[in-house]
């Protein structure tokens, strides 16, 4: 540390820091060639995301680009310059969500040419997801002792899976619950009631 001495970096490389840091612990790749520009509205399950989020570009594994977000009247914008080293590279996204410190991938890629520029004038979604939904598993039910015992195979790639219930089979489900096991007891028993069960497989990763 230098005593009496406050030294200020420039803000774009504060946000490579932050950003590429905290995703890839590496500064953005670069190569002698005429960056791609994406224009994009940053969400993550649809949500807006809020200040300190950040977005970065990637070519496999490989870091393309890193931006934190701008936001304007609560929406959240970023622009990135990614760094092709080629014309028609595949580009993915990640979005950190700095308040709850988890990096959410974005299922949407680009393929991108040297010089090229997309989300303009219309800023191109780039919405991190927490998770997926896989193929439904078949749900069996069976009434013991004043509730309804639901159970299921398990369903390749499935991390956790969401109970919804209705009392009217063409009427609005509402989540009930949440498990990782095969089996969910329902303790609210109805007249009649009506279930589905959606495996999804989680995406979101902590950044510790």
């Amino acid at each position: 540390m230098i005593k009496g001495k406050v030294i200020f970096l420039p803000a774009i490389w504060l946000v490579l820091f932050s950003c590429a840091g905290l995703l890839t612990a590496q500064t953005p790749v670069t190569y002698p060639n005429n960056s791609a520009t994406v224009y994009g509205l940053v969400t993550v399950d649809w949500a807006n995301c809020q200040t300190g989020d950040a977005v970065a570009a990637f070519v496999g594994t490989e870091c393309r680009a890193a931006a934190e977000v701008t936001m304007n009247g609560g929406v959240a914008y970023v622009a990135l310059l990614v760094n092709l080293a080629s014309a028609g590279e595949t580009v993915s996204f990640k979005v950190y969500d700095y308040t709850a410190d988890t990096i959410y991938p974005v299922l949407e890629t680009h393929n991108l040419n040297f010089g090229q520029v997309i989300g303009s004038p219309t800023p191109v979604p780039i919405n991190g997801v927490s998770s997926v939904a896989l193929d439904a598993p078949v749900v069996s039910n069976t009434l013991s002792e004043g509730s309804v015992i639901l159970g299921w195979e398990a369903v390749a790639g499935a991390g956790e899976y969401h109970i919804y219930r209705s009392l009217d089979p063409y009427g609005t489900y509402s989540q009930i619950g949440t498990t990782t096991a095969l089996q969910y007891t329902d303790t609210a028993v109805f007249d009649q009631a009506f279930y589905y069960v959606k495996a999804v497989t989680n995406l979101a990763a902590s950044r510790n």
